[in-house]
């Protein structure tokens, strides 16, 4: 059996080929292929919103080292391929080219995988800018309220780079083919290079209106970070207000973005054999290269002045009045009932279970 898999990267829009693939279920079938559903986040990922895929917990597993519980998942893949008469299983997470940069995790995998009867296929990695890349990812990783200066993030938790390097002397010592794409933001390219180009299936492309995954501009994130130390709730409120503003109402920030990039070009600039080799292992397209930073008066200032235009500030004022209304401090308690309960709950349930075998 044929076994497909799409590894990434982040940001480089795999929520939407994961809506499209699970979407079009039905077409995939007439070609054999069978996309497994995603478990809890089934709806997520049909709704287009942000998803880890359908093979998420494949990859907590593998990061796991949990070979056991490996070749039962792929066991109950492959017999549901078979259920579903299809002799291709198609299985898509970003952050599974992470997983394979490990030392011996994707040659183990590839044995388990053949020893239940799979076919590898080439892997499907999809590449975009690096400092773009890492600009999004950073955005991404904040929206939490928990916004880290930009050169600690960079330092403590971007990693990229790194797992490309090890990821390709892996596929190279154990001579696995990998197809790779540079990203384009085209909705209908992004699919294109997975069902024809990648898997060969040769089908009319047709993309429905796409909702975009809104985000928070910096200016926002930084304010939303300042709030939640403060008050959690109301930062959680304060994302729902900015979420809804259409992009083209808010600050464009462009020399904050400048700085940004500045300053993540600085940080990315030494690894510039990786995006050389990013380049080389291309089938399709080219990356830029990130180049030593251009404006050194961004880099090397303190301070970088967030922008916000009236709309942002009468939704901060109109979420700061009612903030001290009687209704809000109502919201908040049950709302801390709440995630009270939520760290409760698995606790609770473990010890259910216990009870009950007990028993």
């Amino acid at each position: 059996m044929k076994l497909y898999i799409h590894i990434g990267t982040e940001k480089t829009g795999s929520s939407f080929l994961q809506s499209y693939l699970a979407k079009n279920r039905q077409m995939l079938a007439k070609h054999g292929v069978h996309f497994p559903e995603a478990g809890l986040r089934e709806a997520d990922m049909l709704s287009g919103k942000i998803s880890p895929g359908n093979a998420s917990e494949l990859n907590t597993l593998l990061s796991q080292k949990s070979w056991a519980k490996v070749e039962q998942w792929l066991k109950m893949k492959y017999k549901a391929t078979k259920n579903n008469n299809c002799n291709q299983l198609l299985l898509s997470n970003e952050i599974l080219v992470k997983t394979f940069s490990g030392q011996t995790t994707l040659s183990n995998f590839i044995k388990v995988a053949s020893d239940q009867g799979f076919e590898l296929q080439p892997l499907l990695l999809i590449i975009r800018d690096p400092v773009g890349q890492a600009l999004s990812l950073y955005k991404h990783r904040s929206k939490n309220g928990d916004m880290m200066p930009i050169h600690q993030w960079l330092r403590e938790k971007y990693n990229l780079a790194h797992c490309i390097r090890n990821f390709y002397q892996n596929i190279e010592d154990l001579n696995v083919v990998l197809n790779q794409y540079a990203y384009q933001k085209n909705s209908k390219y992004l699919v294109d290079l997975c069902i024809n180009k990648w898997m060969g299936l040769d089908e009319q492309i047709t993309i429905e209106h796409t909702s975009v995954n809104p985000s928070l501009t910096l200016s926002e994130l930084k304010l939303m970070s300042q709030i939640k130390v403060q008050n959690a709730y109301l930062s959680n409120m304060f994302y729902k207000q900015m979420i809804e503003i259409p992009d083209e109402q808010k600050s464009d920030e462009s020399n904050l973005k400048s700085f940004y990039k500045d300053v993540i070009a600085q940080h990315l600039v030494k690894y510039q054999n990786v995006w050389e080799m990013c380049n080389i292992n291309m089938t399709n397209g080219q990356i830029s290269i990130p180049k030593n930073f251009i404006n050194k008066n961004f880099v090397n200032q303190t301070s970088v002045e967030y922008s916000f235009t009236e709309v942002q500030l009468t939704k901060v004022s109109e979420l700061m009045s009612f903030a001290s209304s009687k209704t809000f401090l109502k919201q908040k308690t049950n709302w801390q009932r709440k995630q009270k309960f939520k760290k409760l709950l698995p606790n609770q349930v473990v010890k259910a279970i216990v009870n009950f075998c007990k028993n």
